[in-house]
């Protein structure tokens, strides 16, 4: 009661004189032959079903001349082309550099097949971007064929590039920069700047409480923590002058720029630049003694007249007698910045001064006796 197929074959048949005498027919049993093709078609009906399927770009290609026999829909995605364009066409016509073919070809003669491989591709519309390929040889329709999935990569390799690229910058900068979880006050990141400024190893910070970087210092911790709090809900940033310690106790003065922001795995976090303000603030000092000895010294004596200017004839500093001398003569009020020169309205006696001036800017010291009118000569 099973069904069989037959494979027939009919002829006329027909004497030695060519008259028709009827029909010879023969034939044989193929249903085995049939049955294993059948089941080579639903195999490959449900080869093509599975690889359809599977989330990954996948392609079937000759190895003789890099035919594609076969590609998924999320590999046509990649490509911007139809299955129609695709099938047909040559995996030789998807690389933007003929070097990574070569370096395909290498890899599989030394070891037969191939596992993420990175590769430059380029679609039918020029866009070029970067991709992971693996392939497994296999047989396909009877053809010795490579089996081949493909990862576009692009967009994780302008990711990683920004990041090392941003990288770069952060450890480049002459600022030190660190990122601290705000509701713990612990560190997960410095620059390399940062460590080298505090004198620890790269990564030692890592994990530690930001106080420790803090100097004992008149301001009472926790007025200060209140006051950057309260700045960074506000304003979402704070700025000034704190007194910072270095890991072998060293103090420093440093300026601190925190600006405050959420991020997707540690919460709110504090974004902190420091600059090293040590050198800075000790020659702010020293030119504040330095002015305060100088007004000191010009304002001491009431009975002679005292000035001083800088290399461009104008008034830095002068005293309330040379004021009121330059009032009599001038009938005009100095200031700081004026130029000391532009007030003497003869030509021949800013001459003569500026002569003068200049043999002091100079170098030397000398004293002269003179008797200036209201030109100044």
């Amino acid at each position: 009661g099973d069904r069989i197929w037959l494979s027939t074959t009919k002829v006329p048949l027909i004497d030695f004189d060519g008259k028709l005498l009827g029909v010879l027919g023969t034939y044989h049993d193929v249903t085995e032959r049939r049955e294993i093709q059948d089941e080579l078609e639903r195999s490959e009906e449900r080869f093509k079903a599975i690889v359809s399927a599977v989330p990954t770009p996948l392609l079937i290609s000759r190895r003789s001349d890099g035919k594609i026999l076969y590609a998924n829909e999320h590999l046509l995605n990649i490509y911007n082309v139809k299955l129609e364009d695709m099938e047909g066409s040559s995996t030789y016509d998807l690389y933007q550099n003929i070097e990574d073919r070569e370096k395909v070809i290498q890899t599989l003669n030394e070891n037969g097949s191939i596992r993420n491989l990175e590769l430059k591709v380029i679609d039918t519309g020029g866009s070029t971007g970067c991709v992971l390929m693996s392939s497994e040889p296999m047989i396909y329709k009877g053809e010795d064929t490579l089996i081949s999935t493909i990862i576009d990569i692009s967009e994780q390799k302008q990711i990683k590039d920004t990041i090392r690229l941003q990288s770069q910058i952060a450890n480049n900068l002459t600022e030190g920069i660190n990122l601290v979880k705000l509701d713990d006050a612990t560190i997960f990141y410095t620059n390399s700047r940062f460590d080298n400024m505090f004198g620890y190893e790269t990564g030692e910070l890592i994990g530690e409480n930001v106080n420790i970087l803090y100097a004992p210092s008149e301001i009472n911790p926790e007025e200060m923590k209140k006051e950057i709090t309260s700045a960074l809900q506000t304003e979402g940033q704070w700025s000034g002058e704190i007194h910072t310690i270095k890991k072998d106790g060293t103090p420093f003065w440093s300026r601190l720029e925190i600006t405050s922001f959420k991020h997707s795995e540690y919460g709110p976090i504090g974004l902190n630049v420091l600059e090293d303000i040590t050198e800075a603030k000790q020659i702010k000092e020293r030119l504040i003694e330095s002015n305060n000895l100088m007004n000191s010294l010009i304002d001491s004596p009431k009975e002679i007249k005292i000035f001083a200017l800088d290399r461009e004839y104008k008034y830095i500093a002068f005293n309330k007698s040379h004021f009121e001398g330059m009032r009599l003569i001038f009938n005009l009020d100095i200031n700081i910045g004026m130029n000391f020169l532009e007030i003497i309205p003869d030509s021949r006696a800013q001459e003569k001064i500026k002569t003068s001036i200049d043999r002091a800017m100079a170098g030397e010291n000398f004293s002269e006796i003179d008797q200036p009118n209201k030109d100044g000569i």
